[in-house]
C-alpha cells in the first residue's frame, strides 16, 4: 500500500525548494498565524461520528484530487475531506501544465489530458517586454512546436478552478467530502484518527494532507515550524477575452522590470490566455515597503480591495498591454495574496509513518523573483 502511495504521490506532486531566505522577510502580516497559536485540542466524545475508509485524503485541491483519481483506480479505498463547503465554481488564479505534468495526469487517467485541452489554452508563444525603453523585446515563438517535438505534447494554460472541476470529474461521487475542517489527528501502531470541527471522526490505515500551505497535519508534525513572509504582494484576476486583448490569446506575455545595476528589478507580470474565452493577468511587486504601501489589506490579502485599481495602473503604466488588461478589471475581481511560504521541511512523513506531507503542504513557493517567474509555470 505505502509502495503504491509514494509511487503516486511523486507522480502527482512536484515543487521546488527553498534554500535561502532574507532575514528581512522572516515576519508575516498580521492575519497570518503562526505555531504560537495553540494546537485545537481533539474531541473526546465517545459519542461522536465515525468513518472508516483505507486513505483519508485532507484538502481537495489539484494534489489531492489526484491522488485520489489513482488511489480509486488502482481499488484503494479513500475518500477526501474538504474545510469548504463546496468545490470552487470560480478562481482568479491560472497554472500552466507542461508536457511531464500532462504525462503524469494521463498515468493517473487517460482522459485527463483531452479533458484539461478542451477548456484550457495551447500555449504556443513566449514573449518578455522589458519596461527599459532601450531594450527589445525577446520573443519566443512555437513554444507548442518544440515542447511536441521534444516530448510529444504541448503545455496547457488553464484556470485553476477548471483543473479542478476536471479532476473531481473523474471521481466517485461519494468520494469527496466538504464541509470537514481537519483539527489533529492521533497515529496509533496501525491506524490513523482524525478529528474534525464539526465532531466527527475517521479511522483510516494512512492520511496524506494536502491541506496547503497552512496545514494542520504539518502544525502537528513540525510544530516549530512557521510560514515565512517573502517580502512579495501578487494581484491577479480572470476576465472575458475582449476585442482589445484579442491579441493575447494563445501567448503568454512576461512584463519584467529589467531595473539596472543600481536598481533591482521590483516587479513582473503575466498577461495571457486561460482557455474558455478567458483572460489572466498577475502583476507581482518584489519590494516589501512599496508592496505594503499599495496593500488594500495591510498584506493580508483579500478580493475586490478599495482603490488597488488605480494603485495597480500606475504601476504597469509602462506596459500598454498589463494596463489594457487592468482597466478592463472590475475592482471587484482583483485578488490580492500575499506570498508566503516556509522553508524546507525537515520531513514529509510523520514518526509512525502512516501520515504523509503533500504538495503545498511540504513544499512552498520561492520568494525570488527569477524563482517566481519560472514557479508560475511548473505543474
Amino acid at each position: 500500500l505505502f509502495l503504491g502511495l509514494i509511487i503516486i504521490i511523486v507522480v502527482c506532486a512536484t515543487g521546488s525548494s527553498v534554500n535561502d531566505f532574507d532575514a528581512d522577510y522572516g515576519q508575516l502580516p498580521p492575519s497570518h498565524s503562526s505555531s504560537t497559536d495553540p494546537l485545537p485540542q481533539t474531541n473526546s466524545d465517545q459519542s461522536a461520528v465515525t468513518e472508516e475508509t483505507t486513505v483519508a485524503i485532507c484538502g481537495s485541491g489539484l494534489a489531492g484530487l489526484a491522488v485520489a483519481i489513482g488511489l480509486e483506480r488502482n481499488g484503494i479505498k479513500c475518500r477526501v475531506y474538504e474545510r469548504s463547503p463546496q468545490l470552487r465554481s470560480a478562481s482568479q488564479g491560472m497554472l500552466a501544465l507542461q508536457p511531464n505534468g500532462l504525462a503524469a495526469l494521463e498515468s493517473i487517467h487517460p482522459n485527463l489530458p483531452m479533458s484539461l485541452a478542451n477548456v484550457g489554452s495551447q500555449f504556443n508563444k513566449q514573449i518578455f517586454l522589458y519596461t527599459d525603453p532601450a531594450s527589445e523585446p525577446l520573443i519566443k515563438t512555437d513554444v507548442d512546436r518544440d515542447s511536441i517535438d521534444k516530448y510529444g505534447r504541448a503545455p496547457i494554460l488553464i484556470q485553476w478552478y477548471q483543473l479542478q472541476k476536471c479532476l473531481a470529474n473523474l471521481v466517485s461521487d461519494d468520494i469527496i467530502v466538504t464541509g470537514r475542517n481537519l483539527l489533529s489527528f492521533e497515529e496509533h501502531r496501525d491506524h490513523v484518527v482524525l478529528y474534525f470541527e464539526d465532531g466527527s471522526r475517521v479511522t483510516c490505515k494512512a492520511m496524506l494532507a494536502c491541506d496547503g500551505t497552512f496545514s494542520r497535519a504539518r502544525k502537528q508534525i513540525l510544530p516549530d515550524d512557521n510560514p515565512i513572509y517573502f517580502g512579495q504582494l501578487n494581484w491577479n484576476a480572470i476576465i472575458p477575452t475582449s476585442d482589445s486583448l484579442a491579441t493575447v490569446p494563445n501567448a503568454t506575455t512576461a512584463i519584467v522590470h529589467k531595473g539596472n545595476s543600481k536598481e533591482p528589478r521590483k516587479w513582473a507580470s503575466f498577461v495571457n490566455d486561460c482557455g474558455s474565452g478567458q483572460t489572466f493577468w498577475q502583476l507581482r511587486l518584489i519590494d516589501p515597503e512599496r508592496a505594503m504601501a499599495m496593500s488594500g489589506s495591510s498584506g493580508r490579502g483579500g478580493l475586490g480591495l478599495k482603490g488597488i485599481k488605480e494603485a495597480l495602473s500606475e504601476v504597469a503604466s509602462p506596459s500598454p498591454v498589463l494596463l489594457r488588461a487592468i482597466e478592463e478589471t472590475p475592482e471587484e475581481r482583483i485578488f490580492e495574496r500575499c506570498i508566503i511560504g516556509r522553508n524546507p521541511a525537515s520531513t514529509w512523513i510523520s514518526t509512525g509513518g502512516r501520515v504523509a506531507l503533500v504538495d503545498n503542504a511540504v513544499i512552498l513557493c520561492t520568494h525570488t523573483l527569477d524563482g517566481a517567474v519560472a514557479q508560475l509555470y511548473k505543474e
